[in-house]
């Protein structure tokens, strides 16, 4: 019988406040031999599983990434209260920017503050793809969350209370364009709501043409060294002792490659934790996040007797072979039941086992009411689908660029899309230079893989 842990959390949650919904069923002609583990994960986290977003004190990098302003661009606006969002002008609003980038986050601070809004009461829904399908379906979708009836739903739509939001148009972007061309039909329908939308740059202008005349854009802004050095600057000395934090600052000031990789908040509170604590420095992107996913799994095997049961190196393997399922499944979300069938038998009853322990240290999180989960951050995921192509040998040759500059692996494994990112963090794993532009030109030449931190 598997042990309770107990989680203090915020509020009145109960451990089973969203874990209900992750029932893993069993079909009858299921394999038999899992029976048993299923039965085990549902028995845990019917009665164990707190959302990591729930639990007092989470926070996987040592700093809430509200801690870093987020920028627009062009404005200058920090994106730290709904009111700034107003001033802006419009009401259709396309966030845009690279890879872990603060879109997401700009988009839960602008929620937080929309919610302590008291005149007008503004009310964000959050929308998925099954909501934009037709006008109907989002109708449904706010009186059902909302739990109002005909009158009262119109009646908010005519006091322009409503803001919509579709966070992530370009997961996964293989659906990007469908979705943008429903969004741009949806937007038409209401057109008295505030409309909020994300999605990465290159992916937006790729993609997203039937949006360029509805929706303002505005980037996202990358960090810079003034933001970096202030946030170092702030840091209390219960964080961080200023010996330390004046080293620090002095490597930013000095080597401009440095605020160069950081210049994202994701990227930026890696790289900071790491240095914080294991007085490192990485000096590359792929290996802030090989050096935080390493000290946050060896913390977690401190802190959880539960989690001993798999040593680190053999959680960084799951977590890649996990990467490499939902990617080739094109999923950056995907329902428990499901991964475990695309899963193969050597590795089945260890995924069974292992999301468990990966839900409870935060890595992977719950994402809505039908058992789907994903990685914490999406660039997780694509940078452990980096780490997988090397660790199983993906030579350059298996990569090819298709019509719009779409990557795409094909070989033994399949078939299937890949993001930028994940070739960036593949030609840092491998040392590989410049592959995209090779690929380009038809270079297929077989490169000897060759760990760069090896």
């Amino acid at each position: 019988m598997m042990k309770e842990n107990k989680i203090e959390t915020h509020g009145n949650n109960s451990p089973g406040y969203v874990a209900r919904d992750y029932i893993i069923t069993v079909e009858k002609d299921n394999q038999k031999s899992l029976l048993g583990l299923k039965n085990k994960i549902n028995d845990y986290l019917k009665r164990n599983y707190v959302p990591p977003e729930q639990r007092k004190g989470y926070n996987p990098l040592g700093f809430s990434l509200f801690s870093l302003p987020i920028y627009l661009e062009d404005e200058r606006i920090e994106l730290d209260h709904f009111n700034k969002i107003l001033k802006l002008g419009v009401n259709k609003i396309a966030f845009i920017g690279e890879p872990a980038s603060g879109k997401t986050t700009a988009i839960k601070r602008i929620l937080k503050t929309a919610q302590e809004q008291k005149n007008p009461k503004i009310v964000p829904i959050i929308l998925d793809f099954d909501d934009i399908q037709h006008a109907d379906s989002i109708k449904e979708r706010v009186k059902s969350i909302l739990i109002i009836n005909e009158s009262q739903y119109i009646k908010l739509r005519e006091e322009k209370r409503l803001m919509l939001i579709y966070d992530g148009l370009n997961e996964p972007d293989s659906e990007t364009q469908k979705k943008a061309e429903l969004i741009s039909k949806r937007s038409e329908e209401f057109d008295e709501s505030l409309f909020l939308i994300t999605c990465r740059t290159n992916e937006f202008y790729r993609y997203c043409s039937p949006l360029y005349n509805k929706f303002a854009i505005r980037t996202i802004k990358r960090l810079d060294q003034d933001i970096q050095v202030d946030f170092m600057k702030n840091v209390s000395e219960d964080e961080i002792d200023n010996l330390l934090r004046s080293d620090l600052i002095k490597l930013f000031k000095e080597n401009a490659q440095f605020s160069l990789i950081c210049n994202t908040p994701f990227i930026f509170l890696m790289f900071f934790r790491i240095f914080k604590k294991e007085k490192q420095i990485p000096n590359s992107i792929s290996m802030i996040y090989s050096n935080f996913l390493q000290d946050f799994l060896e913390e977690e095997e401190n802190k959880n007797v539960s989690s001993k049961q798999f040593d680190v190196m053999k959680k960084l393997n799951l977590l890649q072979y996990v990467a490499y399922l939902m990617t080739k499944d094109n999923k950056v979300e995907i329902d428990v039941e499901h991964l475990i069938r695309l899963s193969d038998n050597k590795h089945q009853e260890e995924i069974i086992q292992i999301i468990p322990v990966l839900l409870t240290n935060g890595l992977i999180i719950s994402c809505g009411n039908d058992k789907r989960i994903k990685y914490f951050q999406q660039t997780l995921q694509e940078y452990l689908l980096a780490e997988w192509f090397s660790l199983n040998s993906i030579f350059p040759k298996h990569f090819i660029i298709e019509e719009y500059g779409n990557i795409k692996y094909k070989g033994y494994f399949g078939e299937f899309k890949v993001s930028e990112f994940t070739l960036k963090m593949y030609e840092e794993i491998t040392g590989i230079l410049n592959l995209k532009d090779n690929i380009f030109k038809n270079m297929s030449a077989i490169y000897q893989i060759k760990k760069v931190n090896s």
